[in-house]
């Protein structure tokens, strides 16, 4: 037997919780609930193409975030309510509904990207990203030791 290296891929999600892809915050959940945001990352020459594939959500519910440690997060929360009112001779009906979902992805993107001049596009229910590499990579300080 032989024991293979362990290797991280840069483009590993940092924080799923076990959920898959995403979890809804609500106590009364059904699997629908839960959104699935599958990810197509593509290294070009000069640049990163990230797609996310979020139908049916308006982009404002969309939040692309920058966190230390150069990580990448996509959240996308939604909430709609519907209300149903009936008067009849002596019955009142109401019934409200509210549901909330939630999904969220995390990358470690790598050194060289530029996390700060991202572009991105949603269009048909797919988010595109550029994310430019910088010219130079980074600088290897050497420490003297006293």
């Amino acid at each position: 037997m032989s024991l293979m290296p362990f290797t991280r891929d840069i483009f590993s999600p940092s924080e799923d919780f076990g959920f898959p892809l995403g979890f809804p915050l609500t106590g009364t959940a059904k699997l629908e609930d839960i959104r699935p945001m599958p990810l197509d990352v593509v290294e070009k020459k000069e640049h990163y193409d990230i797609k996310a594939d979020i139908p049916g959500v308006k982009k404002d519910d969309i939040h692309i975030m920058v966190d230390k440690g150069n990580i990448l997060r996509l959240k996308v929360e939604t909430e709609s309510k519907k209300e149903e009112k009936k008067d009849e001779d002596d019955e009142k009906w109401h019934r409200y509904e509210r549901s909330y979902s939630f999904a969220q992805r995390s990358l470690r993107m790598p050194e060289e990207a530029d996390l700060q001049h991202i572009k991105a596009k949603y269009e048909d229910g797919v988010l595109k990203l550029v994310v430019p590499k910088t010219k130079e990579r980074a600088v290897q300080n050497r420490v003297m030791i006293e």
